[in-house]
């Protein structure tokens, strides 16, 4: 039996070709439709704290405060994998340019780097005390984050650190790389989002506006625009060439954990403490939808590669695929 995925973005339709036939699965995400999730995942203890998609949005990885991290079937969404260390909580894991390798960053104060084909991981130590955030900047070199305030390029395949920079005043709590590679963002505890080359050398430009600690920050699919999240309750949207606020969005009642755009630039979701997921228009800022179900708070989203699906999840583990 053949089985090949087919996305038709002008159609809104997930469709499946096996043995030669279409089969259609549910309708795509649709801030304007979706109601309720499609499918309700039990996916971490206590809660999860981070989502994201392999390239080819076949897989999905996820942490959280249960300190591990699993790797997800989106055509089943059933866990394939799940790898066990951590002695903290587990607040981000990525999926590194080789996808054969996948980071994740702890509160126990390391960074660990996993083989989709088994064995240990490579342990990185050097940050004092918690590791908010870890990407893949290349092929070679992961970028890490934490409360230290520092950000630090570890080197593979030995994981040797090979840079390490005072990049905010308090902590560093996320870190998003520009698709084309060129640049880095990072969001800290001194209300700023810092812009920075590749290489890593000094910051081109600070975003300044937020009132109070930035949590994330997350670039658009094509680069021109960033969206953060604050514990000032709002969301922004930023120009990246001028450094410019092109929104502020108001509505959140706590502060906002996560914000992610959808890959036809879109849409915003953003979702925080207030246990309220919101959809906004970009680039208008107005709001769509609330998607209701988690409770507690939610800390994670991420769309798929493809734009069909939206994952959130939060405080008592479980994802909501949407």
């Amino acid at each position: 039996m053949v089985v090949q995925n087919i996305w038709k973005w002008g159609l809104g339709i997930s469709a499946w070709v096996v043995s030669g036939r279409l089969a259609f699965a549910q309708p795509c995400f649709d801030p304007g439709t979706a109601k309720e999730p499609i499918k309700i995942i039990a996916g971490h203890q206590e809660s999860t704290a981070s989502i994201a998609f392999f390239p080819d949005g076949k897989r999905m990885v996820t942490s959280g405060r249960d300190r591990k991290v699993k790797v997800w079937d989106t055509a089943t969404w059933k866990l394939v994998q799940e790898f066990e260390g951590h002695t903290n909580v587990v607040d981000a894991a990525a999926v590194l340019p080789d996808p054969g390798r996948i980071a994740s960053a702890s509160r126990d104060g390391t960074v660990r780097v996993w083989s989709m084909s088994g064995g240990p991981p490579l342990i990185l130590k050097g940050h004092r005390e918690f590791v908010f955030a870890v990407v893949g900047l290349s092929p070679n070199d992961i970028l890490s984050g934490g409360w230290d305030g520092t950000i630090r390029v570890w080197t593979l395949p030995d994981g040797k650190e090979s840079l390490k920079i005072q990049a905010h005043e308090g902590a560093v709590y996320s870190i998003a790389v520009s698709p084309d590679g060129k640049s880095i963002a990072t969001a800290g505890a001194d209300d700023t989002i810092r812009m920075w080359p590749v290489p890593v050398q000094r910051p081109a430009r600070d975003l300044e506006g937020h009132k109070g600690s930035v949590y994330v920050a997350r670039f658009s699919a094509d680069g021109s625009k960033l969206v953060s999240g604050s514990s000032d309750f709002t969301v922004k949207l930023w120009d990246v060439v001028t450094g410019s606020v092109l929104k502020t969005m108001y509505g959140h009642k706590a502060a906002v954990a996560t914000v992610s755009m959808s890959p036809n630039g879109k849409w915003i979701v953003s979702g925080g403490g207030d246990e309220m997921v919101i959809i906004w228009s970009v680039p208008e800022g107005k709001r769509l939808a609330e998607l209701k179900g988690h409770t507690g708070g939610t800390f994670a989203s991420a769309f798929s590669p493809d734009g069909c699906r939206l994952v959130t999840g939060g405080k008592g583990g479980a994802l909501h695929v949407w």
